[in-house]
């Protein structure tokens, strides 16, 4: 059992409007079975922190989040609360990204539908561009599937106490594991070129722990321009971000009536949401996934 202090409530807000419903629904549907949980309420996941594993769950608590976190050790509450404000976006403020896409007769709609609805963005930037890579070109499903094959076989599996959630029972490896991964592991079960892009970004994570640049990461083979505007978007929170070879943006423009065909029709159409494409975006995919 835990000692005193190592379970913890908190209550986040941020600057302007929230949507945490709908922002906690889009985190869940990319949820990774063994490091994440969704019950239709609660998202949890597991955490790696400097004194040792953790687990956070969310729920929403309008105009913000309830979060109880499980922690090896209490002095790591700052910084999983700090990483846990980085994915909710709570602190841009929208509110001027919504007036200016509310002008876009296509956007306005939608807009006005989700007030407060913001792009997510990371709790450990390592395992976001690792799990980017790996779905790279695979349905969610798909990604989460093969996701959770990798946390099953080398993932830390969490101490009995912090396993209480369902479904959370490992933390992400890190990305020092992965990189001594041969690309033939059973784990990377995926075409060999991106198994092998897959290490590849690891190794280049690992020596320094944090993100390579834009140009070192598309440097890497295998890794292109919709995985590097991802990861700005979710990691580097970049407000401007597009990505117009995004199957599901192509998808939710044609539901909405636009006769888009190529990437250079969708990324034409999305000059107008200039400095707010990633806004943009995250209208696109909710409309999409009928969040």
């Amino acid at each position: 059992m835990p000692r005193l202090g190592k379970v913890s409530e908190h209550r986040l807000t941020g600057t302007g409007r929230q949507d945490p419903a709908r922002l906690l629904a889009f985190v869940a549907a990319h949820a990774v079975p063994g490091v994440e949980s969704w019950d239709g309420v609660t998202y949890a996941r597991s955490l790696t922190l400097p004194g040792g594993p953790a687990v956070a769950a969310v729920a929403a608590d309008n105009p913000g989040y309830a979060v109880t976190l499980r922690l090896t050790d209490p002095a790591d509450r700052h910084a999983a609360l700090v990483r846990l404000r980085h994915l909710l976006t709570l602190d841009p403020d929208v509110a001027g990204a919504e007036e200016h896409l509310a002008r876009d007769a296509l956007l306005a709609p939608l807009v006005a539908a989700r007030p407060g609805l913001r792009p997510p963005g990371s709790v450990d930037h390592a395992e976001t561009l690792i799990r980017t890579v790996i779905g790279q070109q695979v349905s969610l499903a798909g990604a989460r599937t093969l996701g959770a094959r990798l946390v099953s076989r080398h993932g830390q599996r969490l101490p009995a106490w912090l396993a209480e959630t369902p479904g959370v029972t490992h933390v992400w490896p890190g990305a020092a594991v992965i990189a001594a991964l041969n690309p033939t592991d059973a784990s990377l079960a995926m075409p060999a070129a991106r198994a092998r892009t897959v290490v590849a970004t690891a190794a280049a994570v690992a020596p320094a722990g944090r993100l390579p640049s834009p140009s070192d990461l598309l440097a890497i083979p295998g890794i292109g321009a919709w995985t590097c505007g991802y990861v700005a978007l979710r990691c580097r929170a970049d407000p401007d971000v597009f990505l117009p070879g995004d199957l599901a943006a192509r998808r939710a423009l044609q539901r909405l009536g636009l006769p888009v065909t190529t990437q250079r029709a969708v990324a034409s159409t999305a000059e107008a949401w200039r400095p707010y494409r990633s806004l943009a975006l995250m209208h696109l995919w909710a409309d999409y996934l009928a969040l």
